[in-house]
């Protein structure tokens, strides 16, 4: 497959270097490497630092890596720049009052004047994190205890399968895919410009539509509807290496857009929102740290090895992640379970977590009940909750 590095590549070096595809793979995956550090290291900032601290010191690596790789004069200190940027990549603090106002304000209702439900949810919640933090776990637990070793497989198995989709390989290295159509630079930016639009836009849509979709059906669709546009390239591209076809290149085009529609329209946004929730308190940090790791991990491999790949096999490689693609489907089925319409503590009776069941509806509030949140903020903790075990 012919490829078109571009001026980055001129100035770099890499249109002469004899190891130019390596080099390629190693600029692209010491970046997800670096990514992969920092998500691991993520769960330990985040409850030392606070979370707001942990995105400073994350941006400031973005930064600095950033501005060392605009002002690189030779691909060894690139790669390095390129490990920092990638140490930024990141996705407790006892905050009870704000906690409480977030709520009133997110259930605020003339139906419910005294705020009733925000109170009552809050105190589940709360109860639920002090129930947590008795109850501290240690990442040796995070996979011999069952509940949460099935959490930790569940979110690394969707980070990880969801990069199968290789919506990445294509995002990273389009310009290839279009250069071997037979398309000039122009054109090629033409067609990624669109494909970028269609991220944004799907992006979107995923955002408003995954409540009421629910999250495991979200996923679904946009599996099984990658897996169909991927099947639809590898035809195309087949038919164009072939017969030279503009009909089959054109086509593959159109492929490769409903493939981003799938992917950024149901898959994206999902994947962040499904392996966050699944998660309790006292081990969210530990869990998308695992979560995130299956993703990077994914993402190593395929942009370290995709050059390689792509000089040697070309679109064939579509081919190899379609059929490991629809390999993990299945899983999707009978493995994890949907959280659509549940509270964080009601997905912990999913996993047999001990659980606080807190009474959400107005209607068994008591006189003396709304008398004491009055004065305290709080409904009484000791008539309105029990302990339960999932």
């Amino acid at each position: 497959m012919k490829t078109d590095r571009g001026i980055f590549s001129v100035y770099m070096g890499l249109d002469k270097a004899a190891n130019a595809t390596q080099l390629t793979g190693a600029t692209n995956g010491v970046y997800i490497a670096g990514a992969l550090i920092g998500s691991l290291l993520s769960s330990q900032s985040s409850d030392v630092l606070g979370r707001r601290m942990s995105i400073l010191v994350a941006a400031v690596f973005g930064v600095v890596g950033g501005a060392l790789q605009a002002g690189s004069v030779h691909i060894a200190m690139f790669i390095v720049a390129r490990l920092l940027a990638g140490l930024g990549i990141v996705i407790n603090k006892d905050r009870h009052d704000d906690a409480l106002k977030s709520l009133v304000r997110l259930h605020r209702s003339k139906a419910d004047p005294d705020n009733v439900f925000a109170h009552r949810e809050y105190l589940q919640i709360k109860e639920q994190h002090d129930e947590d933090e008795r109850n501290q776990v240690t990442w040796s637990q995070m996979w011999t205890v069952p509940s949460y070793r099935r959490r930790s497989a569940v979110g690394f198995f969707i980070m990880f399968a969801s990069q199968l989709t290789a919506t990445l390989l294509v995002s990273v290295y389009n310009p290839i895919l279009y250069a071997s159509l037979g398309y000039g630079t122009v054109m090629q930016l033409l067609f990624t410009g669109i494909w970028a639009n269609i991220t944004i836009i799907g992006n979107t849509i995923n955002a408003f539509t995954v409540d009421r979709m629910g999250r495991v059906l979200a996923l679904k669709i946009g599996w099984i509807g990658d897996a169909c546009a991927m099947i639809g390239m590898v035809v195309s591209l087949a038919q164009f290496e072939k017969t030279g076809s503009r009909a089959a290149a054109i086509s593959a085009i159109a492929f490769l857009y409903l493939h981003i529609a799938m992917y950024a329209g149901f898959v994206d946004v999902t994947t962040y929102v499904y392996t966050s929730e699944i998660f309790p308190n006292n081990v969210r940090g530990k869990g998308m740290s695992i979560s995130v790791a299956g993703y990077f991990i994914a993402l190593v491999i395929i942009l370290d090895s995709a050059p390689t790949a792509l000089a040697n096999i070309g679109w064939r490689l579509i081919l190899i992640y379609l059929c490991c693609l629809v390999a993990c489907i299945p899983f999707l089925f009978f493995v994890c379970p949907e959280t659509k319409g549940k509270s964080l503590e009601e997905i912990g009776v999913i996993f047999g977590d001990r659980h606080i069941h807190v009474a959400l509806g107005g209607e068994e509030v008591s006189e003396t009940t709304v008398e004491v949140k009055d004065k305290q903020g709080i409904p009484p903790a000791a008539e309105e909750h029990e302990h339960l075990d999932g």
